[in-house]
């Protein structure tokens, strides 16, 4: 590294740091759960990833995902915190519907949704990069 650095045509030195971030959707997590022809469930909630709930949930309740059926009626302002973030709901969900045999809500407050969703922590780190006179990177730490 540091015959990287020496061999460099000009170094940069700095430091960068970023607050940490969370998806602030319009509205919470939330899924219904309803047994149906016998065996099979509908999950109805909001989400940008119907296929991917399907699997989750099938295999929380151990059943084929031709069993389960995703219901997405609309899904918007979400910036990418519905792709997956609401599975542990539609998944609790299913599980107390097929469980009760009954329809299953599940909704968050913002508080809990907020903390369970999670987010990017903060994060901060000092930087070097060494560089050629065409500006091609040649070592960075």
């Amino acid at each position: 590294m540091d015959e990287a650095f020496n061999a460099s045509y000009g170094v940069s030195k700095g430091y960068i740091s970023a607050a940490g971030q969370y998806h602030f959707y319009m509205e919470a997590q939330t899924a219904v759960a309803s047994m149906t022809d016998g065996d099979c469930i509908d999950v109805v909630c909001g989400t940008q990833d119907p296929t991917g709930y399907q699997g989750y949930v099938a295999g929380v309740l151990g059943v084929p995902q031709n069993k389960v059926v995703v219901k997405c009626p609309r899904v918007g302002g979400a910036f990418g915190g519905k792709i997956t973030h609401g599975i542990p709901c539609a998944a609790a969900a299913g599980l107390a519907a097929s469980k009760l045999n009954r329809s299953v809500k599940i909704f968050n407050s913002r508080t809990a949704d907020m903390l369970i969703s999670g987010g990017r922590e903060a994060f901060s780190f000092d930087y070097e990069v060494g560089y050629t006179a065409d500006g091609i990177v040649t070592g960075l730490r």
